[in-house]
């Protein structure tokens, strides 16, 4: 979910994408070169760049069937999960 989604996020108010677009579950590490063209585009545009990253966190988000508020927060909630693991206190 982009910063500015324009009309290629349909199923996100404008309230529900400034919610989501900064929670760590919607972040994901790109190559600059395809983050800049991939820009505002829909998710169904940039799976096939997502799912082929080397990072394979990032490779995970482009096998998602769809990109949303769940989807957002499921990975969240893996992330956070790992955060633990990685940076035990």
């Amino acid at each position: 979910l982009p910063l500015k989604p324009e009309s290629n996020w349909p199923t996100f108010t404008g309230d529900e994408a400034r919610a989501y677009q900064r929670r760590i579950g919607n972040l994901v590490l790109m190559q600059q070169k395809l983050n800049s063209a991939a820009r505002s585009a829909a998710f169904a545009k940039k799976k096939a760049d997502l799912a082929a990253s080397q990072y394979q966190l990032t490779a995970e988000v482009g096998a998602e069937a769809a990109w949303d508020s769940g989807a957002i927060e499921r990975r969240q909630a893996r992330l956070a999960k790992i955060a633990v693991r990685a940076w035990a206190i």
